[in-house]
């Protein structure tokens, strides 16, 4: 049974090998079974319970890491095994296995019947590999070999690798010619990783261990002795004085907001506003403070503070620029005072200086008023271009860190949000010498008024809508322009003298997408993303019924300006102009349009309360008299709360009604109301609830203040 699954392994792989190649895969296995061992790592759970992160051990073939899910070794009690180049009786080379050293328990060699201990003793940082040392020779080892590489030679990649439990060979034609050259003389991917290079004799030429070749063409042909190795000590010395110069060159920073009052609805939708938000900010070489930081033109609107913590004491500054592409800004302390902190790294380099090779990846986890910095090590396994033609980077790592350095210590890359609505990102690194350049151009970083809206600010198109579904699409035969019903907002109003009404839209007409200059793909109006929140029936029949300590909590009756598509336009921004595809009459249309603010609405309506009454009111506003179907010229002010105890509720006042007259005087605004009620002990209302009218006499201390 053993040898009929040895010969299908051979089977399948030798099916990877085109025909007429002069080195047979048999014979590469026979010449280097004794050359390649199989190295081991055991591994453990962090002190949290957690899977350490792993990166490294490409295929030779498909570059893949195939057991990088270290959660399933360890649930399996399964070890991860990789092959190791051996080049002397008691040293080999595997590719770089950047596991967390608290996860691994041991590291060890099986060879030839015996399992051998062994530790890493360097790292050799542009081959992407690490140089292990066993404890004892290995037992009948044969120490790989190297020859020059002949002009014109006909070249072999041999690789070995564990897949699906077995050992898995591979043998395919090598050369750099079939390989794509960078821009800057440098290889790109898909060099063969994890493989020995050899000629038509099966002899070596060379060792691949990162299969992206970033360095000079010719560095594949060097041998191990020529490579630039740094002991394992000091490779961890520098990581560890990373992290300590992050500890003190990352500062922690606390923004405080302007409190908000949320709408009665917003809170039954569970709405939390924002009071504290915690972030970090460092010095870079120019002496820029520069802050991460992803926020919307009505939250820059609402910043109150924000505190600087130092080692020195905390500093309160202001937001000097905000970066238009980027979730960044720049902070100047408010007083005249010069921040005496570390810059975060002697350099700024570009990505493309460090492509393949290792890095250092700092991952950051912000607290309110701490930070706790993290260093590990990882590969730069890409640099494209993303986000508006900017560079980025990506690593092996798992999740996404906050910063990237190279070897020196300059910083490669940060990790920054875009300021984008339907966009996603391919890498994560923003490249720091781009971002260097934005932050010096003026058309890149803007004053903060310029990205400013606002708290109250709604982005208003002009209509009520509902979303679709497959049976009303099928209905009007528009399931091919809609997604089946999926996309798609059906306008059931259109606000007179809106700018839904000033473009041409009307009731009927289907909203599909917004089209935002500069924010990546078009928005879809999907049902899922703009429904609006479960609405609940306004318990208008059981007004009177309801205890008065509930009052507060009644939400309003009419649906209100704020909706998922308004605050969509919002976060886009008061005034940018955008594009709008949409349905109409059956065919689609495109209009352009200034995202306007609404007019006043309920929420931000001048309002009046009287202690004395116990009785908030306040004007009518356009959303409103839609709700009530009042014309504009109705008079009347719309109770908004009610105190549980005072006169008011006594007389039996609730909320949502509508006072059209005081003592037959009628009232058009809370200015007419205050001055209806000045000084009078005892008020007559004219009150409206719905189509019901009634007079209500309310008795309240007589007093200049009411």
């Amino acid at each position: 049974m053993k040898k009929f699954l040895t010969a299908t392994v051979f089977i399948v792989t030798l099916l990877g090998c085109h025909a007429g190649f002069a080195l047979d895969l048999t014979r590469a296995v026979e010449l280097y079974k004794n050359s390649i061992a199989d190295v081991g790592f055991e591994l453990k759970y962090d002190e949290k319970g957690e899977v350490p992160s792993a990166i490294g051990v490409y295929c030779g073939t498909c570059s893949v890491f195939h057991d990088n899910d270290l959660g399933s070794l360890l649930a399996n009690h399964q070890d991860l095994l990789v092959s190791g180049f051996i080049v002397s009786k008691d040293e080999l080379f595997i590719p770089a296995m950047l596991i967390e050293s608290v996860g691994i328990k041991d590291i060890y060699v099986n060879f030839n019947g015996r399992r051998i201990s062994a530790e890493i003793i360097a790292v050799c940082p542009d081959q992407g590999a690490l140089r292990l040392k066993t404890k004892t020779p290995l037992p009948g080892a044969v120490p790989l070999e190297f020859v020059p590489c002949k002009k014109d030679e006909k070249l072999y990649s041999y690789s070995r690798i564990r897949e699906g439990g077995q050992w898995v060979y591979r043998c395919s034609q090598f050369s750099p010619q079939l390989f794509t050259m960078l821009g800057n003389g440098r290889l790109s991917m898909n060099m063969p990783g994890n493989s020995l290079i050899l000629n038509s004799e099966g002899k070596t030429v060379a060792m691949s261990l990162n299969n992206n070749e970033s360095f000079e063409n010719i560095s594949w042909k060097l041998n191990y002795t020529q490579w630039n190795t740094i002991p394992v000590e000091k490779f961890y010395a520098v990581k560890q004085k990373l992290e300590k110069h992050l500890q003190k060159s990352l500062l922690p920073v606390s923004i405080y907001m302007k409190e908000w009052k949320l709408s009665r609805r917003e809170k039954i939708m569970n709405i939390v506003p924002e009071r504290e938000i915690s972030s970090y900010a460092f010095m870079l070489p120019e002496k820029l403070l520069f802050m991460p930081l992803l926020s919307s033109p009505q939250q820059h609107a609402l910043i109150e503070k924000i505190i600087v913590h130092t080692p020195a004491g905390n500093v309160e500054c202001r937001i000097a620029g905000v970066m238009k592409k980027f979730g960044g800004v720049l902070l100047l302390p408010v007083k005249q005072i010069k921040l005496d902190v570390p810059v975060i790294a002697p350099h700024i380099s570009a990505l493309l200086g460090d492509l393949g090779e290792i890095v250092w990846c700092a991952d950051v986890g912000v607290y309110p008023g701490r930070l706790k910095v993290t260093v590990n090590s990882d590969i730069l396994i890409s640099v494209v271009r993303t986000y508006h033609n900017t560079l980025s980077g990506s690593g092996l790592k798992k999740g996404v860190p906050d910063l990237l350095f190279n070897l020196k210590g300059d910083l490669l890359g940060v990790n920054l949000s875009v300021r984008s609505f339907n966009y996603k990102r391919v890498a994560p690194f923003t490249d720091a010498a781009a971002l260097n350049d934005m932050l010096h151009d003026p058309r890149e970083i803007v004053p903060l008024q310029a990205m400013c809206n606002p708290p109250e600010a709604v982005g208003f198109l002009g209509v009520e809508y509902q979303t679709l579904n497959r049976e009303l699409v099928r209905a009007v035969n528009l399931e091919h322009l809609t997604l089946g019903g999926r996309e798609g907002l059906l306008i059931s109003y259109v606000y007179p003298g809106s700018v839904a009404e000033k473009i041409g839209l009307k009731a009927g007409d289907i909203l599909l997408k917004l089209i935002v200059p500069g924010g990546g793909a078009p928005i879809r109006l999907l049902g899922e993303n703009f429904n609006h929140a479960r609405e609940r029936q306004f318990p208008w029949q059981n007004l009177d019924k309801i205890p008065e300590m509930y009052f507060s909590e009644i939400p309003e009756p009419w649906k209100g300006v704020k909706n998922p598509l308004t605050r969509q336009l919002a976060n886009i921004g008061i005034g940018e102009k955008i594009g709008l595809i949409a349905i109409s009459g059956g065919k689609v249309i495109r209009k352009e349009f200034v995202i306007a603010n609404a007019p006043a609405y309920f929420d931000i309506a001048p309002a009046f309360r009287s202690g004395a009454l116990g009785l908030e009111v306040k004007d009518i506003t356009f959303e409103v008299r839609r709700y009530f179907r009042m014309q504009n010229d109705t008079p009347g002010v719309i109770i908004s709360d009610v105190s549980a105890g005072k006169a008011a509720s006594v007389a039996g006042l609730r909320p949502f009604e509508i006072i059209t007259a005081v003592n037959d005087q009628a009232v058009f605004n809370v200015k007419d109301f205050q001055k209806a009620i000045a000084g009078k002990s005892e008020i007559r209302l004219a009150v409206r609830r719905l189509a019901a009218n009634r007079v209500v006499t309310v008795k309240a201390p007589i007093g200049p203040r009411m």
